[in-house]
């Protein structure tokens, strides 16, 4: 009997770790919508409520908090959201994602693209600390601010840094550093106040590497200057340069 239980739980144990496995490569490309205004609110799966200015996304199978990276195959733009929500229930997608997340895609005007996601980590905050810090206010007002956990900006941090795409014509840098903390401190800034299309450029000096955090892809001063003035009215020092 006691060899029968010994069997019982390591069949269990290595299901789990085998699945558990397979999660962490799991990669797959299909299409991508997003999360309506209307939604905002409604119960997901999770038991959480839906709000449209968090990172989050529906799949079919892969576990609540599991953090995916989402790229849009038709612009090359990314972003990283947290399964908290069953579906898409369309056999033509394989992911649904929040606003603030369609938004960074580059999807709110297409409504659907072409991505691959792939399986980057795990959100390991329980269920009672993302009730209070993500969800407060989910009731009340769809317009508040952006909030972006720390596991969110880890791993979109790491996400940019390895970046292979490289940007085009002029970005406007917000900040330079040799600290790669200060530097991804910089990019929740970034991301708390709502700001997308960050890159992250690493030039090596005298054997030290730099973090050069920009926002955009212009082809000229004046196509960004709204922009900068939107970034300068949030206290970010900006310099208008070409990349690399």
């Amino acid at each position: 009997m006691k060899r029968f239980i010994f069997s019982v739980l390591m069949f269990v144990l290595c299901a789990v770790s085998y699945t558990s496995m397979a999660q962490k490569k799991y990669k797959k490309t299909g299409y991508c919508s997003y999360y309506g205004d209307n939604l905002h609110g409604n119960r997901t799966s999770s038991g959480e409520r839906f709000h449209v200015k968090r990172k989050t996304a529906a799949h079919k199978f892969l576990p609540f908090n599991t953090l995916v990276k989402v790229v849009n195959l038709e612009n090359g733009r990314s972003t990283i959201v947290r399964v908290n929500d069953r579906g898409p229930y369309s056999q033509h997608r394989i992911i649904d994602v929040s606003k603030i997340a369609a938004k960074e895609l580059g999807l709110l005007g297409s409504g659907t693209a072409k991505v691959k996601i792939e399986v980057v980590g795990f959100d390991e905050r329980s269920s009672e600390e993302i009730m209070k810090n993500e969800l407060q206010g989910v009731e009340d007002d769809k317009n508040e601010v952006v909030w972006v956990p720390d596991s969110i900006v880890k791993a979109e941090f790491d996400m940019l840094v390895k970046s292979t795409k490289k940007p085009s014509g002029y970005g406007i840098q917000v900040g330079i550093f040799k600290d790669e903390l200060n530097a991804e401190k910089q990019l929740a800034k970034l991301a708390n106040k709502g700001i997308v299309n960050i890159f992250i450029e690493t030039p090596v000096l005298d054997n030290i590497t730099y973090y050069r955090v920009f926002v955009g892809e212009f082809p000229n001063k004046e196509a960004a200057q709204n922009v900068i003035e939107m970034l300068q009215k949030n206290e970010f020092e900006t310099y208008f340069k070409l990349y690399n």
